[in-house]
């Protein structure tokens, strides 16, 4: 649930991921972290899984590097932002909004019939002011002339037991990580290449990227104008 989620983020923003003492650092975190939460999960389950998820090769933008070999130096843990929502003089409409979330979420997803009563216009109002987000990892990389890029990545503790199970999580989570990707690039101008999710479990985390971040990107930049 979302208690468990907000522990495992608490226990991954207070690790130094290259410490060689990796396996007791985590253990430890994980032991303070859940007992002030209450949780009772296995110390051991929990533990492994983050382990796993730290020692999972990132994919060729981060050049088959792992989350354990990028250090503090080159990597931002909870990284709070506000963007302004396109020119505060302008207005972005709650229709708009609705069909952004239509053409995004996939059939089933027990969003849309909200997404639809937004889309429909019967409650329209003009929209103004800032998206205020919380980024769990921002990581830069280097291309091969040096040029600086960021991934960006997103723990999950959702279950997953299926390639059509990632395959929905993906579709779900497409648009969350693309609008984290647009206010990194407009707060800093610095290219965002990876939007990476990394569902945390027990015996390997299971790692996928936003299949057309560039199609995201642009469909969030075209709802919020930015």
């Amino acid at each position: 649930g979302k208690e468990f989620g907000s522990a495992v983020h608490s226990v991954l923003e207070r690790i130094d991921p290259t410490s060689a003492t990796l396996d007791a650092d985590v253990r430890d975190a994980v032991g303070a972290t859940l007992g002030r939460s209450g949780l009772v999960p296995s110390l051991d389950v929990v533990a492994e899984g983050l382990l796993a998820s730290l020692r999972t090769p990132l994919g060729p933008v981060a050049d088959g590097r792992r989350l354990a070999d990028i250090g503090v130096a080159d990597r931002l843990a909870e990284l709070d932002f506000d963007m302004p929502l396109a020119d505060l003089r302008s207005r972005i409409t709650v229709r708009r909004i609705g069909e952004v979330l239509l053409d995004t979420l996939p059939p089933g997803d027990p969003q849309r019939p909200y997404a639809a009563e937004l889309a429909s216009g019967r409650h329209d109002l003009d929209i103004a002011g800032y998206m205020r987000g919380s980024i769990d990892a921002v990581l830069r990389v280097h291309s091969a002339d040096g040029t600086p890029r960021f991934v960006v990545v997103d723990y999950k503790t959702d279950s997953v037991s299926s390639e059509a199970d990632i395959d929905a999580k993906l579709d779900r989570y497409e648009l969350q990580a693309a609008s984290y990707a647009v206010a990194l690039e407009v707060v800093t101008g610095t290219d965002v290449v990876d939007c990476r999710f990394v569902f945390c479990r027990p015996g390997g985390a299971v790692e996928r990227s936003v299949r057309d971040l560039a199609a995201a990107k642009a469909r969030v930049r075209a709802a919020l104008g930015a």
